[in-house]
């Protein structure tokens, strides 16, 4: 995504970039690519990824493992351009995104210090006084709030970012799963049968989730 100079302050004002997951099928996001001008020197940052709720990121809900967030000395602060230093903020695990969906990537930090790269339409590219922006390379929107709940979109800046997805060696694989231990439970009223000349004993225990072998 082009950069530009334009940057915006983060205190308690979240900002949020919406996006589309074109794949069919979803994409395993790994981590997701910010760039700072500015930091605090103590407060951290926090990245979040939410659904998109009729055309807004969503007031209450966030994807789950999608909660990252990052020291003030992990963060790079880059002035010099064109090729700005990222910080990446890398999810724990791979975190599943439909397709065909819209999601927000959401920027909260407790500090005006913190100053984030964004691009607007027909802005000098950064570092450069002749070429603009001339279209929005995705098809999201820049939200600002002062909130976090309630969101007003800048149809003509988005936020500069790279998003990340895992890309899997194999295509088949084999997953071996076993039972939890069980906790005791009290068997219904006269649950065992037996039957004259016959050394086997039956117990009626429904939903045991036992299998062939198991000691009771």
């Amino acid at each position: 995504m082009a950069l530009t100079s334009k940057g915006y302050q983060l205190n308690k004002q979240p900002i949020a970039q919406s996006f589309y997951i074109n794949s069919l099928s979803g994409i395993y996001c790994t981590k997701v690519d910010l760039f700072f001008s500015t930091k605090d020197t103590a407060l951290p940052v926090q990245v979040q990824i939410r659904p998109m709720v009729n055309g807004f990121p969503s007031s209450t809900k966030i994807i789950p493992g999608t909660i990252k967030v990052l020291p003030a000395s992990s963060v790079n602060v880059d002035t010099s351009g064109p090729d700005l230093t990222a910080t990446s903020f890398e999810f724990d695990e791979p975190v599943f995104l439909q397709g065909q969906e819209d999601y927000a990537l959401v920027v909260i930090a407790d500090s005006k210090d913190y100053q984030i790269y964004i691009a607007e339409i027909n802005d000098f590219l950064f570092g450069s006084t002749e070429k603009r922006v001339q279209k929005q390379p995705d098809l999201g929107s820049l939200f600002y709030s002062q909130n976090g709940v309630t969101w007003t979109a800048a149809q003509n800046q988005d936020l500069s970012f790279v998003i990340h997805q895992a890309k899997f060696k194999h295509t088949s694989a084999t997953m071996m799963l076993k039972n939890a231990s069980l906790p005791k439970a009290k068997l219904k009223n006269n649950p065992f049968t037996v039957t004259a000349a016959d050394a086997t004993v039956t117990t009626r225990h429904i939903g045991h989730g036992l299998q062939i072998g198991n000691a009771i």
